[in-house]
């Protein structure tokens, strides 16, 4: 349940037990339900973008860190940029 903080998260430091499992539980049903709306072509999609993404970095020799996390942000948006003109 990466999408949502863990229950020894600051966000529930004031929040009873009811309620902070009533929030999770809600935060649990809308991720089903958005994952439930999304259709083939949307995961497709999704997969073939992060196929030529993975394709540009091989290309520009960074392959090793598809997520970009040892970058800093300013760094991220280059690469972003440049992989979004390659593609138009």
């Amino acid at each position: 349940m990466n999408f949502c903080p863990g229950t020894g998260s600051i966000w529930f430091r004031d929040i009873d037990l009811a309620r902070r499992d009533l929030f999770l539980a809600d935060l649990l049903a809308a991720k089903l339900a958005m994952q439930d709306a999304m259709v083939e072509g949307t995961n497709a999609k999704q997969a073939r973008a992060w196929f030529c993404f993975n394709l540009y970095l091989t290309s520009i020799g960074y392959q090793h860190d598809p997520f970009l996390e040892s970058l800093s942000r300013a760094q991220r948006h280059r690469i972003l940029a440049a992989f979004a003109h390659a593609v138009r």
